[in-house]
């Protein structure tokens, strides 16, 4: 960091302060002689005072707390600093106390004062987690889509397509009955509702493209090995599009070149012909001689389409926080998702690109969902809007949000409401679990059980430990555990064991796009290193919560995952803003992420404070966890404590907690993460252990 001097007569901007150490938190004089600053000494941060005349500079003071030079400095880095008014001494924070010094270093002495006040501090919700039930609902059903005649839904769940009818009546049933080892994602129905095309994935052969009949029968691949998704029949039922993709990371990298959108002949009587290198989602209008896909236009997501060639390329509608947009069939109307919910606003005909936006504008806006939207489509020519929230499909006709004309002084029809209720897409399975008896034995064993001194481990030298089934039934020493008849041994003479680590605070992926591959190597990874249990406090939504449910399910190796889903965010970032106007917007934000799975809700950004607490008072109203943090901002950090948020996440950005915040954060019952590898005013836990 640097000081800068802004000449306000010519606006000319000077280095007034630099150097080794920084310099930061200035403070010119009255007297307009010298300026007071903050340098760093290695790891000790000291007050210097600056003469402007001669340059000289000289430390005045040398025991200040440790400033946050490391991370942004929208606090100034370090508390204010003031001259008495005759420029004879500074003022300054330091030890938890207010000090003053004089100007040439001499006379430092504590300025006295206390302060008896009372706070008051929320109550943090922190329900009872269900960790290893019998048995499961899916809540995270993937891909949803109706029958072009509205009468049928195909989706995913736990790695396979599901069939059942739109009426809801019947329970999904498996809808291929393909007996090979792989993924089925990415379902896609013909216009005339005849076939169905999805995405077949095994981590070792990888993707192709495979077609059937509406049943899921007579299937045939199309083109692979590969890395595929998001496929669309044109509207005469001859081509199919879809995306190219790479791999690399969780995936394969091989067969990754040229990745783009594709279309080819349904039929599979040619290769697969490149349109475009950018873009995705590729769609389908009206006709079959032009193809809709998502582009960035101007710094915004933008819906465009082209030629089969993908050339003629018209902008058609854009939208600041718009995070994706779908065409009807008919061409006439498109849908659009911002905040979390799908608005629908018709198609104008041409070449001239519309701004789109909640709010509305030069056209009709419709919000056409409440409490979340995801998996947009279009069914029935293009008169039903459907959408997914967690395990429900949802729909709404055309007709119903958009009025056909004006209406009458009279007219007494009720206003569109969206609907509240949907088709269930839960699938009930029975959770993975061990059978039979296990005794492991000659281990040196780490109780860490509570109760214990700080330095206490609880060792057990050459101790036993039993589980059955999935529980552990007896610890303790050789000759004081009876082993029953019949359980499996395992000598672990010359290892340690101790309880599994539970990272409260943890990041990774899951899926590529939404694909998520059979075995994750991240998650492999975390159980090597002895992590049991994860718990994400940002992520997606659709990738984090089948993952859990894969692994719950027993179909990925893996740690027990929780999480929040996306943060519920302040920030305009299209993909993860979060609008909160009121407490109302902010229980739908907690309600769509419980009802996708989420045990725990990230309250984060958020620019004002009655907005987190609204969060904090929505997910407290449905015995959720909320997960906070300051961003490194102290006053936002002791805000989120006040205002009964479960958790802080990252460190609090100050060196020593005095006693003001001990007896401030001792008195509230919200728990603290302060995380290794992000860390606020110091160096992050990998480069401080190196």
């Amino acid at each position: 960091f640097a000081i800068e001097r802004h000449d306000l007569a010519t606006g000319e901007v000077t280095t007034a302060v630099s150097g080794y150490g920084g310099a930061v938190r200035p403070a010119p004089s009255p007297d307009g002689t010298e300026i007071a600053f903050v340098r760093r000494d290695k790891d000790i941060s000291q007050l210097w005072v600056k003469d402007l005349a001669s340059g000289r500079e000289r430390m005045i003071y040398g025991a200040l707390d440790l400033d946050v030079q490391e991370t942004w400095a929208v606090t100034g880095v370090y508390p204010n600093i003031d001259w008495l008014p005759d420029s004879s001494a500074i003022v300054f924070w330091a030890g938890g106390k207010l000090n003053r010094v004089n100007r040439d270093g001499s006379g430092h002495a504590v300025i006295p004062f206390t302060i008896d006040d009372t706070r008051g501090i929320a109550d943090a919700p922190h329900p009872v987690i269900e960790v290893s039930p019998d048995n499961f609902t899916t809540t995270m059903p993937r891909f949803a889509t109706l029958s072009p005649d509205g009468a049928q839904v195909v989706f995913e769940s736990l790695g396979r397509l599901y069939s059942k009818s739109a009426r809801g009546r019947d329970l999904p049933a498996p809808l291929t009955g393909d007996p090979a080892d792989a993924v089925e994602a990415f379902p896609a129905f013909s216009r005339d509702g005849a076939s169905l095309a999805y995405v077949r994935w095994n981590d070792a052969t990888l993707g192709e493209i495979v077609v059937a009949d509406a049943s899921g029968q007579n299937r045939r691949a199309l083109t692979g090995p590969g890395h595929f998704g998001n496929l669309a029949f044109s509207p005469d039922g001859r081509m199919i599009a879809f995306e190219k993709r790479e791999g690399g990371y969780l995936t394969a990298p091989d067969f990754s070149e040229n990745p783009g959108i594709y279309v080819m002949p349904a039929d599979g009587s040619s290769a697969p012909r490149l349109v475009s290198r950018d873009g995705g989602n590729p769609q389908w209008g009206a006709g079959s001689d032009r193809l809709f896909m998502l582009a960035g236009e101007a710094g915004k997501l933008a819906l465009v389409s082209t030629d089969l060639n993908g050339e003629a390329r018209r902008v058609h509608a854009r939208g600041e926080l718009a995070n994706d947009f779908r065409i009807a069939p008919d061409g006439r109307t498109i849908a659009f998702r911002q905040n979390y919910e799908v608005f629908a606003m018709p198609l104008v005909p041409g070449g001239k690109p519309v701004d789109v936006s909640e709010k509305g504008g030069s056209l009709p806006v419709t919000k056409v969902s409440t409490g979340g939207a995801d998996y947009i489509g279009w069914a029935n020519g293009g008169e039903t809007l459907f959408w997914s929230i967690g395990p429900s499909l949802q729909s709404a006709q055309v007709s119903d949000f958009f009025a056909a004309g004006p209406k009458a002084d009279d007219d007494k029809t009720k206003a569109y409401a969206p609907p509240a209720t949907g088709v269930p897409l839960g699938v009930t399975v029975a959770a993975a679990k061990p059978t039979g008896t296990v005794a492991i034995t000659g281990a040196r064993i780490l109780t860490m059980k509570a109760g214990l001194a700080r330095e206490d481990a609880g060792t057990i030298d050459n101790g036993v430990i039993v589980i059955a089934g999935d529980r552990i039934t007896a610890i303790g020493a050789a000759g004081d555990v009876t082993v029953p008849a019949g359980a499996t041994m395992i000598d672990a003479s010359g290892k340690t064991i101790m309880p599994g680590l539970v990272d409260a605070h943890a990041h990774g992926p899951y899926g590529v796009g939404d694909l998520i591959p059979q075995q994750n190597w991240a998650l492999l990874q975390d159980l090597a290193l002895g992590v049991t249990t994860v718990h994400n406090p940002s992520s997606q939504a659709s990738t984090v919560f089948a993952a859990a449910e894969r692994q719950r399910a027993g179909l990925t190796l893996a740690p027990r995952i929780f999480s929040t889903g996306e943060i519920i965010y302040g920030a305009k970032a299209p993909d993860v803003y979060a609008r909160i106007d009121s407490y109302d917007d902010a229980l739908a934000h907690v309600r769509r992420i419980k009802a996708q799975g989420g045990i725990s809700v990230k309250n984060y950004n958020q620019p004002r404070r009655e907005q987190r607490q609204m969060v904090a008072r929505a997910a407290a109203a449905e015995n959720m966890l909320v997960v906070a943090e300051g961003g490194s901002l102290f006053g936002m950090d002791m805000n989120l404590v006040a205002d009964g948020n479960s958790t802080l996440e990252h460190n609090v950005p100050v060196d020593v907690f005095y006693e003001d915040v001990l007896q401030f954060f001792g008195g509230s019952n919200s728990n603290y993460t302060p995380t290794l590898v992000v860390t606020y005013g110091g160096l992050a836990g990998d480069p401080y252990w190196r």
